[in-house]
């Protein structure tokens, strides 16, 4: 597959994103990025869910939301067109409520009203332990393929629509071209389209793990189809479909697994000073050899992942592997790249919905990001490391209750008082401009986190290592 290329960078001013989509396919001058990010008209007939004109169809066996969900999707998983069933109906339907109500997000999109990538993502939140969470990134998932599949696309404007598109972001404003390209974050500066489309593809599917809740079992026979082979094969696939058919296994030593990881990976994140980092360096070097392996938090959670997923009908292992592989990510060391993204964290918290004791671990989780993002801002404020240190402070902030956060962030390869006003005020904090005043901020939106963590009953060893991150957090 080809990459999209970035153009070398002219003096000029960068080209309005209108003007550089009117070669996408033909469109309109007001574009497919209009349609996201703003200039709200009726979509066109081609970029609907479905054609107008639409051939009658009995609902008789439509009864409750898995059949409405089944109905609607056809034999697309992906959610990518599904089909607008009549909001009175789904209203009717015990659980239907919140697809009638995407149903009319979306007619009211398709006839100009609102924007189309903000409206999805209020839909998103609004009703984020319902279907409408993959249904609404669904629909948003077939434009960026759209986008990604025009032959005579700019890839600019390309970029800043994705961005908008797959992540709650706002793009970075149009006027002269930032340090760098919208999406560069994800994978560099000529990103691969196969990365933006692993990246969506997870996303998705990760909306169907939203909440225990969501019937799932419409899903198995339409990822059992041979097309989707390659969705099956990775992770989150495999774990959509183990919830969906039910799967049973023996899960206790995962567990096991997963909750050493996790009070390992808490004890790393603790050492801040000499002694407890020379400590955690001797209980790595002890787990390692233990475990004959070169990382041992990497190999608990895969080894957790993947026989958690195996058991994923029952709820605590469903959400067990859900934390598992979003764990993997944070670290980098996930099976399909990229690992990197503002929905890793979101991801740890939606896991909390399926037990208690996932809920108890995924807090901890939380805790753990977040200071380790804090601590890579801490050390990379000043230097090359920004943005990369800038990625895991905005997905921390995202998963833990932070935002709005305006992407043009991620395009900065240095620091400026608009990054330090970005930071602050998605922890509530208003009138930032400078790092010491950011870093007090963040501090403590971590103390409250690190505060809440310590609500769940602990071990000592545990409770005694959140409360040095707590006593910490503000400098």
């Amino acid at each position: 597959m080809t990459p999209a290329v970035v153009p070398p960078r002219r003096p000029t001013a960068w080209p309005s994103v209108r003007r550089a989509l009117r070669a996408l396919s033909g469109l309109a001058p007001w574009s497919l990025l209009a349609l996201s990010i703003g200039c709200p008209r009726p979509v066109p007939d081609h970029l609907r869910m479905e054609p107008r004109e639409q051939a009658k169809t009995s609902t008789d066996h439509i009864v409750d939301q898995g059949s409405a969900l089944a109905t609607m999707l056809g034999s697309d998983p992906m959610a990518r067109s599904p089909k607008l069933l009549e909001p009175d109906l789904l209203e009717a339907l015990e659980g239907g409520k919140p697809l009638a109500a995407f149903v009319k997000v979306v007619r009211s999109v398709e006839q100009g009203d609102g924007i189309l990538a903000r409206s999805m993502q209020q839909a998103e939140e609004e009703w984020s332990d319902t279907a409408v969470v993959p249904l609404a990134r669904g629909y948003r998932l077939r434009i960026v393929e759209n986008l990604l599949a025009s032959a005579q696309r700019e890839p600019l404007a390309t970029q800043a629509a994705a961005l908008a598109l797959i992540t709650p972001l706002e793009p970075a404003p149009e006027g002269a071209p930032p340090p760098r390209t919208p999406l560069e974050w994800l994978g560099g500066a000529q990103i691969h389209d196969s990365w933006v489309r692993n990246y969506a593809d997870r996303w998705v599917l990760q909306g169907w793990m939203t909440d225990p809740e969501i019937p799932l079992e419409v899903l198995a026979p339409l990822l059992s189809a041979p097309q989707y082979d390659g969705l099956r094969a990775t992770p989150m696939g495999a774990l959509v479909l183990a919830r969906a058919e039910r799967r049973e296994a023996e899960v206790q030593g995962a567990w096991q697994a997963l909750e050493h990881a996790t009070q390992l990976s808490l004890q790393r994140v603790a050492a801040d000073r000499d002694k407890e980092q020379a400590a955690w360096a001797d209980t790595r070097e002890a787990e390692a050899e233990r475990l004959e392996v070169e990382d041992p938090i990497a190999s608990l959670l895969q080894h957790a992942s993947v026989q958690l997923t195996a058991a994923a009908g029952d709820a605590r292992a469903a959400g067990g592997a859900l934390l598992a592989l979003s764990a993997l990510r944070w670290g980098g060391t996930c099976a399909l790249k990229p690992c990197i993204g503002v929905d890793r964290v979101s991801t740890m918290r939606s896991a909390r919905r399926w037990h208690p004791d996932v809920d108890a671990l995924a807090s901890l989780w939380q805790v753990i990001a977040l200071k380790d993002a804090v601590d890579t801002l801490e050390v990379g404020h000043d230097t090359a490391l920004f943005p990369t240190a800038t990625v895991g402070v905005v997905d921390a902030l995202l998963g833990t209750g932070g935002g709005p956060i305006d992407g043009a962030i991620l395009q900065k390869r240095r620091p400026d008082p608009a990054a330090w006003l970005t930071m602050a005020r998605a922890v509530g904090k208003e009138g930032v401009v400078d790092w010491e005043g950011a870093r007090e901020a963040v501090g403590e939106h971590l103390q409250r986190e690190v505060s809440e963590a310590l609500n769940t009953p602990r071990s000592p060893e545990v409770r005694s290592l959140l409360e040095r991150i707590e006593r910490r957090a503000v400098p």
